[in-house]
Protein backbone atom coordinates (compact mmCIF):
# COMPACT_ATOMS: atom_id res chain seq x y z
CA UNK A 1 0.00 0.00 0.00
CA UNK A 2 1.14 3.66 -0.95
CA UNK A 3 2.37 5.80 2.12
CA UNK A 4 0.12 9.11 1.72
CA UNK A 5 1.74 12.31 0.33
CA UNK A 6 2.07 14.99 2.62
CA UNK A 7 1.88 17.34 -0.12
CA UNK A 8 -1.36 19.39 -0.68
CA UNK A 9 -0.93 18.73 -3.86
CA UNK A 10 0.09 14.97 -4.08
CA UNK A 11 3.32 13.72 -5.59
CA UNK A 12 2.43 13.75 -9.28
CA UNK A 13 2.55 17.78 -9.69
CA UNK A 14 4.83 20.46 -10.39
CA UNK A 15 3.96 22.40 -7.17
CA UNK A 16 4.40 18.65 -5.05
CA UNK A 17 6.85 19.51 -2.09
CA UNK A 18 7.90 17.91 1.02
CA UNK A 19 9.46 20.81 2.98
CA UNK A 20 8.37 21.66 5.82
CA UNK A 21 6.04 18.45 6.40
CA UNK A 22 7.77 17.22 9.25
CA UNK A 23 4.98 18.28 11.65
CA UNK A 24 2.11 16.24 9.03
CA UNK A 25 4.22 13.16 9.09
CA UNK A 26 4.78 12.85 12.92
CA UNK A 27 0.57 13.22 13.46
CA UNK A 28 -1.37 15.69 14.85
CA UNK A 29 -1.81 17.32 18.43
CA UNK A 30 -4.94 17.87 18.96
CA UNK A 31 -4.22 19.11 22.78
CA UNK A 32 -1.78 21.58 21.29
CA UNK A 33 -4.62 22.96 19.09
CA UNK A 34 -7.39 23.58 21.21
CA UNK A 35 -4.94 25.30 23.51
CA UNK A 36 -4.15 27.87 20.56
CA UNK A 37 -7.49 28.20 19.35
CA UNK A 38 -7.24 29.78 22.84
CA UNK A 39 -4.80 31.33 23.22
CA UNK A 40 -5.89 33.08 20.12
CA UNK A 41 -9.61 34.05 21.84
CA UNK A 42 -11.58 31.71 19.91
CA UNK A 43 -15.25 31.73 21.55
CA UNK A 44 -16.73 29.20 19.56
CA UNK A 45 -17.56 31.44 16.39
CA UNK A 46 -18.69 29.75 12.96
CA UNK A 47 -15.58 28.97 10.93
CA UNK A 48 -16.29 28.63 7.50
CA UNK A 49 -14.13 26.90 5.14
CA UNK A 50 -15.07 27.40 1.42
CA UNK A 51 -14.73 24.08 -0.49
CA UNK A 52 -14.37 24.45 -4.48
CA UNK A 53 -15.68 21.15 -4.86
CA UNK A 54 -14.70 20.96 -8.72
CA UNK A 55 -10.50 21.23 -7.86
CA UNK A 56 -10.38 17.87 -6.03
CA UNK A 57 -7.13 18.19 -4.14
CA UNK A 58 -8.52 21.08 -2.72
CA UNK A 59 -11.73 19.46 -2.44
CA UNK A 60 -10.31 16.92 -0.33
CA UNK A 61 -8.03 19.41 2.19
CA UNK A 62 -11.12 21.26 3.10
CA UNK A 63 -13.03 18.09 3.90
CA UNK A 64 -9.90 17.11 5.96
CA UNK A 65 -9.68 20.67 7.48
CA UNK A 66 -13.33 20.46 8.55
CA UNK A 67 -12.78 17.34 10.22
CA UNK A 68 -9.77 18.02 12.05
CA UNK A 69 -11.12 21.30 13.73
CA UNK A 70 -14.91 19.98 14.62
CA UNK A 71 -12.66 17.16 16.36
CA UNK A 72 -10.70 19.45 18.56
CA UNK A 73 -14.39 21.75 19.13
CA UNK A 74 -13.99 24.41 16.17
CA UNK A 75 -17.42 25.31 15.22
CA UNK A 76 -16.80 24.81 11.30
CA UNK A 77 -19.13 24.35 8.12
CA UNK A 78 -17.95 22.82 4.84
CA UNK A 79 -19.29 25.41 2.50
CA UNK A 80 -19.15 22.95 -1.11
CA UNK A 81 -19.46 25.13 -4.34
CA UNK A 82 -17.70 25.50 -7.82
CA UNK A 83 -14.61 27.72 -8.25
CA UNK A 84 -16.31 30.25 -9.50
CA UNK A 85 -18.92 30.96 -6.51
CA UNK A 86 -15.68 30.53 -4.46
CA UNK A 87 -14.14 33.36 -5.73
CA UNK A 88 -17.33 35.33 -5.45
CA UNK A 89 -18.39 34.54 -2.01
CA UNK A 90 -14.10 35.01 -1.00
CA UNK A 91 -14.48 38.33 -2.79
CA UNK A 92 -17.46 39.08 -0.70
CA UNK A 93 -16.41 40.24 2.84
CA UNK A 94 -20.21 40.55 4.35
CA UNK A 95 -20.70 36.89 4.80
Amino acid sequence: MPVPSPSVFGDTTSASSHENTGWFKKGGDPETAKQLFKEAGYAGEKVVILDPTDWHECDSASQLLAVALQQIGVNAELAPMDWGALSTRRANKAR
